[in-house]
């Protein structure tokens, strides 16, 4: 189901998260194919003074969606980084990593977690976009946490299934090593401070080397 808001303001959208099971997104994104795959999993209100955010899932974050055309101009993202930080919100981006936007993607990475203390999530596509704000509207409304992709409170990592298959894609990985690096450094921003000594009790040392230079790319 799709509502619109009335007479909304950011502000106040930034201090009142939506109902528990909504996604609260804007006007833009009316008719895209990212609200379309959430039909029937959340509910999500139509908004058109949220920019620069694009999604604020039930919960209190804030995630903003580069879509692959977006990716190429850095100066704007760039400035969206800035913004949503000097807001003080939880940041997330979702950001379209494919065969063309890779050289852009991990330029803005960088940008975004080491400059803005953003959270990055690798999407191949408007559906996984989708499959994650679904993922982030239940999390926030079953453990009502600020940000799901914190730490919960019975103590497991509510680690991102994208950022999982992110570290997947290192070779020689494979799932069972990457999810011991989640467990251990929880998010992305964490997983770029760390250091090879830092991996290497975890995937040895060869391994450690690897995810290393693809985080630093």
């Amino acid at each position: 189901m799709m509502q619109r808001s009335q007479g909304s303001t950011l502000s106040r959208q930034c201090a009142n998260a939506p109902p528990p099971g909504h996604l609260l997104a804007d006007e833009k994104w009316r008719g895209h194919e990212i609200l379309s795959s959430l039909r029937g999993q959340v509910s999500v209100i139509l908004d058109a003074s949220l920019s620069p955010v694009d999604f604020y899932p039930s919960g209190g974050a804030a995630v903003l969606y580069l879509t692959e055309a977006d990716l190429v101009d850095c100066e704007k993202c760039e400035q969206k980084f800035t913004r949503l930080q000097k807001m003080g919100l939880n940041g997330v981006v979702l950001a379209e990593r494919t065969s063309l936007s890779a050289t852009y993607f991990d330029q803005l990475q960088q940008q975004a977690v080491l400059n803005c203390s953003l959270n990055v999530v690798p999407v191949s596509c408007p559906d996984d976009a989708g499959r994650i704000l679904a993922t982030m509207v239940r999390k926030a409304a079953s453990h009502s946490k600020v940000n799901p992709l914190e730490e919960s409170t019975n103590d497991k990592v509510a680690w991102d299934d994208a950022l999982l298959k992110g570290l997947c894609t290192v070779p020689g990985l494979g799932r069972v090593k990457a999810k011991s690096l989640l467990v251990k450094f929880r998010n992305y921003s964490a997983l770029c401070k760390a250091s090879k000594q830092d991996f290497t009790p975890l995937v040895g040392q060869k391994l450690a080397s690897a995810v290393y230079n693809f985080l630093h790319a």
